[in-house]
């Protein structure tokens, strides 16, 4: 169970990771850095009229780039070392031991992980829901989209830029990748849900296995607290005390 789980958030973690950056390369690539723009006319959406549209617009933000790649990178450790953890317990049939300090500490990790995970997943959410539209009927005080065609009608993410104007027919035929970065954008924030619910399915198996079942991580010589660890010290001296009488006695 750990071992598909783990897979499972390994491969999704890879997967939200490699979405993301493709975006953003996609987006560098077209306007070096961020740097230039690509304007044209919306002949096919306002025939006679000279109005022109930039591919992206004056004020693009809402990034949730690092917070993402932070949740998807932790997550990413954490799936790998339950996997490993998972291999080892089946190629020498036996668990790890582990007192009860370390197993907790491994269990509170994880539990963190997924609140990590919860709280990126909620921001990307949040910050999508900030993004303002994008709509054809927009004009400025000037009559236009804003200065050189670059939409100025509010602050928007990459994901809801891209989107509202990917299947504009007048921006059909230009290399710009805004369908492309339109359904990366949307899978990566698609993606953060998937982290969550596996975040906390990896997490809830770790705990179970540490308690009950025992199959990848166990208790160090079947010690699992502080009072068990003194009960067997203070056993111990006893039957060492009881050797030694037995030998006084045989020698008297």
């Amino acid at each position: 169970m750990l071992l598909l789980f783990s897979l499972l958030l390994l491969i999704i973690s890879v997967l939200c990771l490699s979405l993301k950056s493709a975006a953003i390369n996609r987006y560098n690539t077209t306007t070096d850095h961020g740097h230039s723009t690509s304007s044209v006319r919306l002949e096919k959406e306002f025939p006679g009229q000279d109005l022109p549209l930039a591919n992206y617009p004056a004020e693009l933000g809402l990034s949730t780039s690092n917070a993402l790649f932070t949740a998807a990178g932790t997550s990413l450790v954490s799936a790998l070392v339950v996997f490993l953890l998972s291999v080892r317990s089946m190629v020498k049939r036996k668990a790890l031991q582990l007192v009860w300090y370390q197993r907790r500490a491994l269990t509170f990790a994880f539990a963190a992980n997924t609140i990590i995970v919860l709280a990126v997943c909620i921001f990307v959410f949040v910050q999508h829901s900030k993004s303002a539209s994008f709509s054809l009927n927009y004009r400025n005080l000037n009559n236009d989209f804003g200065s050189g065609g670059v939409y100025n009608g509010g602050l928007f993410d990459l994901e809801a830029w891209a989107c509202g104007v990917a299947d504009l027919a007048s921006f059909q035929g230009y290399d710009w990748g805004l369908k492309d970065q339109c359904m990366l954008e949307s899978g990566s924030r698609a993606c953060s849900l998937l982290l969550v619910v596996f975040a906390a399915i990896v997490a809830g198996c770790v705990w179970w296995d540490t308690r009950y079942g025992n199959m990848v991580i166990t208790n160090w010589k079947g010690i699992d607290t502080d009072e068990e660890l003194s009960y067997e010290l203070c056993r111990g001296t006893f039957e060492m005390r009881g050797m030694k009488f037995e030998e006084d006695d045989h020698k008297g």
